[in-house]
C-alpha cells in the first residue's frame, strides 16, 4: 500500500482558510457546483486549545511565517481566518505544517503529563534539563518543584524561549529561574521571529 498522494493548498493574499477540528485532509478552495458559491480552502489543525481560545481579529502565522492572517470568525469547531500575507503568486501550504498563534493566550502548561514520566528517567543521566514552549515563570517554578521532588535539584536548567507570551513574560520568568540551580536561556530565533515579527527580534 502507498501513502495518498496529497495536494498542497496554495493560498493568496484575500483567500479564506478554515481551520477545523475534524481530521480530514486538507482541501484547496473550490466552486460549489450546486450553488456556485466559492467554498474556503479547508486544513485540519490538531491544537485544541486554538478552537477554545482564539478570538476574531487575532493573528495567525502558518508554515514558519510563510502564510499570515487575521481571524475572522471562531464557531467552536472551525475558525476562519482571512489572508493578508503571502509571497507573490502565492504560497503553497503542505501538510504538518506549524500554525502560531501569537496574540493568543491559549492557556497551555508547558509541561505535560509525558514530560513528567520522562523527567523521572532524565535525571538519572542527565547533566540539564531544557524547557521547551514555556510561557509563564509558573511553568518555571513548576519544573523546579518536579526537579527537588526527584532530589535532582542540582540539575541545570535550559529554558527555551520561543513564544511572544515567554517573551513578553521573560522578566518574571528570569526571577523565578535565578530562585534554582543554574540556568541558561536559549531563544529560539526561527520560531520567535514568526510570533513577534522580525523587526522586533533584534529586541
Amino acid at each position: 500500500r502507498l501513502p495518498p498522494f496529497v495536494v498542497p493548498i496554495r493560498l493568496n493574499i484575500g483567500d479564506t482558510l478554515v481551520l477545523t477540528r475534524a481530521n480530514r485532509p486538507g482541501t484547496p478552495e473550490a466552486v460549489d457546483p450546486t450553488t456556485g458559491s466559492i467554498v474556503p480552502a479547508r486544513i485540519h489543525c490538531t491544537l485544541e486549545a486554538a478552537f477554545e481560545h482564539v478570538h476574531p481579529g487575532q493573528r495567525v502565522w502558518l508554515d514558519d511565517g510563510k502564510i499570515g492572517g487575521f481571524v475572522r470568525r471562531n464557531h467552536g469547531e472551525t475558525i476562519e481566518i482571512d489572508v493578508t500575507h503571502a509571497p507573490p503568486g502565492g504560497a503553497k501550504l503542505r501538510e504538518e505544517k506549524g500554525i502560531n498563534f501569537p496574540d493568543t493566550d491559549l492557556g497551555l502548561g508547558a509541561i505535560t503529563d509525558k514530560d513528567l514520566v520522562d523527567l523521572r528517567e532524565v535525571v538519572r543521566y542527565a547533566d540539564i534539563v531544557a524547557l521547551s514552549f514555556l510561557r509563564t515563570e509558573q511553568d518555571v517554578q513548576r519544573l523546579q518543584d518536579e526537579m527537588r521532588r526527584l532530589e535532582a535539584g542540582q540539575l541545570g536548567i535550559l529554558l527555551k524561549v520561543e513564544n511572544a507570551l515567554a517573551f513578553r513574560n521573560l522578566p518574571r520568568i528570569l526571577l523565578a529561574a535565578l530562585n534554582g540551580p543554574p540556568i541558561g536561556i536559549m531563544v529560539a530565533r526561527g520560531d520567535l521571529a514568526v510570533e513577534v515579527g522580525f523587526e522586533r527580534l533584534s529586541e
